[in-house]
C-alpha cells in the first residue's frame, strides 16, 4: 500500500468483479430447484407432468413463465427499494438473488420458515449489516400484511342483510 501511495503513476488495485459471483449464485439456486422438481416428481408423476406439459400450449407456458418471473422482478425491486435505504450499492441483480434465495428456502423448510432467514444471511454476504437485512425483511413483510388481510367488509353476495350495512355505508 506505501508504493502505491508513493507512486502516483500506478492504479489502484481492483476488486473482484462480483457479477460472476452472483451470476453463478442464481445458477445454484435454479439448478437446485430444478433437480429438487425432478426428484419429486420422479416414477410415474414425472411422465404424467411430461405428458401434459408437452400437449399445453407453447403461449401459456410463456405466459405462465413471464408471470412467475415477473413476481421474482418485483420482489427483487421492492428489496433493492428498501435496501437502498440503508446502503446505495445494492443493485437490482443481488436483489434478485435474494428474492430466490428468499423464495427456495421458504419452499423447503417446514413451514415456509427458513426463507427470511437466508434473506438476512445473504443479505449479509451481498455487504448488508444483520440488523439492517432483519429490518428489510420485516419491512417486506409488513408491506405484504395488508395485502393478505381480508377486507373489513363483507363479501357482497352474502344473505344476510346485517353484513350489507357497513358494505353499503363504506360505498356510500
Amino acid at each position: 500500500m506505501a508504493e502505491y501511495q508513493m507512486n502516483t503513476n500506478q492504479e489502484p488495485p481492483k476488486k473482484k468483479s462480483q457479477r460472476f459471483k452472483y451470476l453463478i449464485y442464481i445458477v445454484v439456486v435454479l439448478v437446485a430447484t430444478a433437480i429438487s422438481l425432478v426428484i419429486s416428481l420422479w416414477g410415474d408423476n414425472f411422465n404424467d407432468a411430461m405428458t401434459a406439459f408437452s400437449q399445453s400450449d407453447w403461449r401459456y407456458v410463456l405466459l405462465t413463465f413471464g408471470v412467475v418471473a415477473l413476481t421474482y422482478c418485483i420482489e427483487a425491486l421492492i428489496l433493492v427499494i428498501f435496501c437502498r435505504l440503508y446502503t446505495r450499492k445494492y443493485r437490482f441483480h443481488q436483489g434478485l438473488a435474494c428474492a430466490l434465495v428468499g423464495q427456495f428456502y421458504s419452499d423447503v423448510t417446514p413451514g415456509s420458515s427458513g426463507g427470511q432467514v437466508m434473506q438476512v444471511y445473504t443479505m449479509k454476504s451481498q455487504g448488508i449489516l444483520v440488523s439492517n437485512g432483519a429490518s428489510i425483511t420485516s419491512l417486506w413483510v409488513s408491506a405484504q400484511h395488508p395485502l393478505l388481510r381480508e377486507p373489513p367488509w363483507p363479501h357482497p353476495f352474502t344473505t344476510n342483510s346485517t353484513n350489507l350495512l357497513p358494505c353499503v355505508m363504506f360505498f356510500s
